[in-house]
């Protein structure tokens, strides 16, 4: 037996990928950093983040400081720009139903209800085989997701892994992992070293499901 977010029982006929599929949002508070200090991070070591979700939220991020209600809406409250961008940014996340397994992506900055409960539209859709099969982001970058099989009970596991091409090879240069879990995606991974710094701490970005997938979104992509 399985639990909704809510506490509902969900019927074991549904599958992990379909409990898992769903719109999410940074938690902040059980997260051990913050989405942009780890973008940091990477930056100043010159590996500036080239993953679905950085990708998708950057994106978002332009997209709403373009708009002026959004500027508006922020610039009324005194708690830090950074943090609120952070708290209003959405992932909306749906595994395929056929083989090899696929994740996609769409992306949004939604102001919450104390904001004005203001929703951009979902943009940038990104698709991921889940087979290990490299993706390009870009000249020279590209990104591979691994679903493991078998996963822990009630979880689905899944290694990001990011590439480097270097002589005609693909040379791993960051990985990271992506659990899908209780309503909840956790990723975890290594801050990069720095200078003369070898001791690479970790972080843990902790996405919390706050909504069922969008009916629209899953329809269009049935087809």
């Amino acid at each position: 037996l399985f639990l909704s977010p809510g506490g509902e029982p969900i019927q074991q006929s549904e599958s992990l990928e379909e409990l898992s599929n769903g719109v999410y949002e940074l938690d902040e508070i059980l997260s051990s950093d913050s989405f942009f200090a780890v973008q940091r991070s990477f930056k100043s070591a010159g590996m500036s983040g080239h993953g679905m979700l950085e990708n998708g939220f950057s994106s978002a991020v332009e997209n709403a400081s373009a708009d002026e209600s959004v500027r508006a809406a922020i610039s009324q409250y005194k708690l830090g720009k950074e943090r609120l961008i952070a708290m209003s940014l959405q992932a909306h996340m749906v595994f395929s139903r056929t083989e090899p397994i696929s994740l996609s992506h769409h992306f949004r900055f939604h102001l919450p209800v104390w904001l004005g409960n203001f929703s951009m539209a979902w943009r940038d859709k990104s698709e991921i085989k889940l087979n290990g099969a490299p993706k390009r982001i870009k000249s020279g970058i590209y990104i591979s997701y691994c679903l493991h099989s078998p996963s822990p009970p009630g979880m689905l596991h899944i290694t990001e892994f990011r590439l480097r091409e270097d002589s005609g090879l693909l040379k791993c240069y960051h990985s990271r992992h992506l659990c899908f879990h209780d309503g909840m995606l956790i990723v975890r991974g290594r801050m990069p070293s720095t200078g003369t710094d070898r001791e690479r701490s970790e972080f843990e970005l902790v996405y919390r499901k706050v909504s069922p997938p969008d009916k629209k979104i899953s329809s269009a992509l049935q087809r």
